[in-house]
């Protein structure tokens, strides 16, 4: 998604994920993407036009996931893991939400409850002032609210998916600090966020939000008896070798023939015109002779 000169992406599987029903709101753009339990995935940002440094918080379902400030104009920040420990981090995923009917173990933070399902960046114009290593010390975060959901029968509908984490990782245990100053005194505040609404391909099918699998057609025929009509295919007409040859046969037949017309006229044209020869017309009878027609007794 692009948006006031940056822009920013989901990637699963180290390729961009498509986004549907994009929709601005001032600041503000939102989209949906398709997500499935299981799936790692990372967060991408950046200045487009290379104005000014950034800085970028990640929520995940409302949980504060990190931030990172950029080093140079220009550059992606990606987002990817939650730091657990000195050493370790954990990865991003897409889990699926248990449910229960037990009031006494559901999720406990409800007043969440309107962000599951969303992936947020918000993106702030900074001049960075200062870096400096704090060199090493303890960092944990806080994975309690970003651990597989269990929600209540009655909020199933809202998509079966949550953000979690994954099996923990080896993370470099260098911590860099940021001193920064708004870019613009006049416009301290956030320059733009990016709202990615995640949910399964099934779902989005079933709110219209993307492009179902093709349904076959059902023609009743009789009350016992139903044809499935499935849908046309197109059919690819393969060239063989034999067809080929027959081909080039048929080509030289053809040119033949036009060879053979072509003689036939030349020869036609070449011929002389034949006059018919006319005889002058000769009586058997001489002039004044009278023919007696009478008959003898």
């Amino acid at each position: 998604m692009q948006h006031r000169e940056c822009e920013a992406w989901v990637e699963c599987a180290g390729a961009r994920t498509p986004v549907y029903g994009l929709a601005v709101d001032g600041r503000k753009i939102s989209g949906w993407i398709v997500s499935e339990p299981g799936q790692s995935f990372s967060i991408h940002v950046r200045d487009t036009l290379s104005k000014s440094d950034i800085n970028a918080r990640f929520l995940l379902d409302g949980v504060l996931g990190g931030s990172n400030t950029s080093r140079r104009l220009g550059e992606v920040l990606t987002r990817s893991t939650f730091r657990t420990s000195l050493s370790t981090a954990r990865p991003y995923q897409f889990a699926e939400i248990l449910s229960t009917d037990d009031d006494t173990i559901a999720y406990p933070g409800q007043t969440n409850l309107a962000e599951l399902g969303s992936i947020r960046v918000q993106v702030y114009r900074v001049v960075v002032v200062h870096r400096y290593n704090v060199g090493r010390r303890h960092c944990t975060g806080d994975t309690g609210q970003l651990n597989q959901k269990v929600l209540h029968e009655k909020d199933k509908k809202l998509g079966g998916v949550s953000v979690s984490l994954g099996v923990p990782q080896h993370a470099p245990s260098s911590f860099t600090k940021t001193r920064k100053r708004p870019y613009d005194r006049n416009d301290s505040g956030m320059w733009v966020e990016f709202e990615f609404r995640y949910r399964t391909r099934g779902f989005l099918q079933a709110q219209g939000i993307i492009a179902g699998p093709a349904v076959p057609r059902v023609i009743d025929l009789a009350d016992d008896e139903d044809v499935v009509v499935a849908p046309p295919q197109k059919v690819v007409k393969r060239e063989t070798s034999a067809t080929t040859s027959r081909n080039a046969e048929i080509a030289a037949l053809k040119a033949r023939l036009q060879q053979l017309e072509a003689l036939d006229v030349d020869a036609l044209d070449d011929e002389p015109e034949v006059k018919p020869k006319v005889e002058p017309y000769r009586s058997p009878f001489k002039r004044g002779e009278v023919l007696d027609l009478t008959l003898d007794d």
